[in-house]
Parts: structure tokens; C-alpha cells; sequence
């Protein structure tokens, strides 16, 4: 019933290799590698119970070579299954993931994403022709072509006072702007371009600058340009903690024609710093924005606020070097 002792060494010594080629397939061929306690005492038992089959099998072989031969025939088999075995144990213990929780952004977090898409580092386009790619100027011309042939041959269209089609460098710094907010896609550009010239005819952004709109309680404190960052770009600041009155709200917001006056205020801010850019290669042709979220009342400006960023985004491409909040 039981080995002597002498042939049970013998077997074990020859068995050693069995148990080696084992410990490879179950340890080494793995891709995964184990990372916790558990997952190697699992392995270990694995390991453990596949030496016993085959110390079987080489028991076995001793009076009957034909289940070597068919563990040889069926190896590939064995060592997949092994595998597969191993990953199943692997997966079973790794729990997994939770998905997270889905939260409906806030104002003040779309405020702070979209001011962080420019990083500080950011660095401004120099507008000179000779720095864009031939497939750039091809599309520069494209656009002039297109606003000639929209306009006539003697239309004639200005932007902050300067022609867009008199073919000088202030002019194509307008036009690579509008360019460079739809990646240069020509038609997509020109779209852009011709609602923004539509809007200014119709809002008179031109003169908008040196209106009286008598709101000068709101010089100064909400919306105001004053000084330039080092490199020289116009600062604009903006504060709506004032917001947080209640009467200060409905004075500017109450209707729609307080909202639209408002509107028109913050445009003129705009335009202000606007008239302040060199419109040149290599020169200053942005604004900085910083703006105080501290105690903005977040529900009552949400309509307000979502108008301004409209309006600037369509008329006002590339204005912005950066935003501060």
C-alpha cells in the first residue's frame, strides 16, 4: 500500500523538475502580478494542488508511459488552463470599482474651469505672417477672399476702426483672430466674422465707448480696466459681491430694459480696454480678466452672466490672454 522509503525519495528528486515548471506557469507566465497577501496565499494553494496532479501523473508513469504521453500531447491545454485559473482568482479579488457619483457642476465651477483653460504660462500669439504654416496663410487669404467677394469689390468694413480688408498688418491681426477661434477653419471663421460685423452695426458697438449710460455707481466697483501685468496686456477687474443687495439687483436687473442697459455698460468696458491693444505683430493684443467670486450671489447673476459670456465669446475672439479668479 505504501512506497518504501528509498523509491519515495527517488520520486520526489526526479519530481523536482515537474514542480519547478509548475511554479513558472502558475507564477511567472502570469501578466498580473499579485499584490496582496491573499492573492499570494491563493496562488501558493493553486500551485500547491497542480504539483499533487502531476506527482500523480509521474506516479503513474512508472507502469504505464501513456499518461505521459498524453500530458505531453495536451501541454499547451494545461499551461492555458493554468493561466486562466490564476486570472480567475486574480479577478475574483479585486473588487470592483465603484463608479463616482455624478454631480451637476455649480456657477462658480463652470466660471473657474472655463478661467482655467489658459494656464498662467500661457503665451500670446505674435501675429506675424511669417510664423504660420503655409496651410495658415492659405487660409488667411481664403478669408479675404471671402469677405471681398461678400462685400463687392468697393465694401468696405471696419473693426475698432480698422479696415478689415485695407490689407495692412492691424487688419489681419483681426482676421487670424477670428481664424484661430475656429482652427482656422475658413467657412466656420467667416460665419463667425460676419455675425460679429451684423451684431456691432445693430448693438452701435462703435460708439458705445463714449456713451453716458448713467450707471457710474458701477464705475469703479463692479467692472473697471486699471493698470497693465508686466508684459503690458490691460488689466479689466471685475467684482460682483455688490450683487449681493437685494435692491442693488433689482435696480439693475429688475427688467428687461435694466438688463439690457446693464448689458450694454459691460460691452463699453469692453471696448474701452479693446481701445487700448496695438492691433500689431508682436505687439500687446490682449486683455487680462480677473474676477472676484467673493460673495457673488450665484442664482440672481446666472442669467446676467451667461448673456456677457455669450456676447464676448461670438464678438470678441482672442481678446483675452488670460482669466484670473
Amino acid at each position: 500500500m505504501f512506497l518504501p522509503l528509498p523509491s519515495i525519495k527517488c520520486e520526489l528528486i526526479l519530481f523536482c523538475p515537474f514542480v519547478i515548471i509548475n511554479l513558472l506557469l502558475c507564477g511567472v507566465c502570469s501578466s498580473r502580478p499579485l499584490s496582496s497577501a491573499s492573492k499570494h496565499s491563493q496562488s501558493q494553494n493553486h500551485c500547491f494542488s497542480s504539483s499533487l496532479i502531476l506527482f500523480s501523473y509521474f506516479h503513474l508513469i512508472k507502469t504505464n508511459p501513456l499518461p505521459l504521453l498524453t500530458l505531453f500531447c495536451y501541454r499547451d491545454s494545461f499551461r492555458a488552463s493554468l493561466i486562466h485559473n490564476s486570472f480567475q482568482m486574480e479577478k475574483a479579488s479585486s473588487p470592483e470599482a465603484s463608479p463616482k457619483p455624478h454631480h451637476k457642476k455649480s456657477f462658480v465651477t463652470t466660471l473657474m474651469e472655463a478661467a482655467t483653460l489658459r494656464s498662467p504660462s500661457f503665451k500670446e500669439d505674435t501675429y506675424f505672417i511669417s510664423h504660420l504654416k503655409s496651410s495658415e496663410k492659405k487660409s488667411l487669404q481664403e478669408l479675404k477672399d471671402k469677405l471681398t467677394a461678400s462685400l463687392g469689390p468697393d465694401g468696405q468694413c471696419t473693426m475698432w476702426g480698422i479696415p478689415l480688408l485695407s490689407g495692412d498688418e492691424k487688419a489681419d491681426v483681426i482676421l487670424l483672430k477670428f481664424l484661430r477661434a475656429r482652427d482656422f477653419k475658413v467657412s466656420d471663421s467667416f460665419h463667425m466674422l460676419e455675425k460679429c460685423l451684423a451684431w456691432r452695426k445693430e448693438f452701435k458697438a462703435d460708439s458705445v465707448a463714449e456713451e453716458e449710460l448713467g450707471l457710474e455707481e458701477l464705475e469703479g466697483v463692479v467692472a473697471y480696466m486699471h493698470g497693465y501685468d508686466r508684459e503690458g496686456h490691460p488689466v479689466c477687474y471685475n467684482a460682483y459681491g455688490v450683487f449681493r443687495d437685494k435692491d442693488m439687483c433689482e435696480r439693475m436687473f429688475g427688467d428687461e430694459e435694466k438688463l439690457s442697459k446693464f448689458l450694454r455698460w459691460r460691452v463699453q468696458v469692453m471696448e474701452r480696454g479693446i481701445n487700448l491693444l496695438h492691433f500689431k505683430p508682436g505687439g500687446i493684443n490682449s486683455i487680462i480678466q480677473v474676477t472676484d467670486l467673493k460673495d457673488m450671489p450665484k442664482r440672481d447673476l446666472r442669467v446676467v452672466s451667461n448673456q456677457i459670456l455669450s456676447l464676448f465669446q461670438d464678438n470678441y475672439p482672442e481678446m483675452v490672454a488670460r482669466k484670473v479668479l
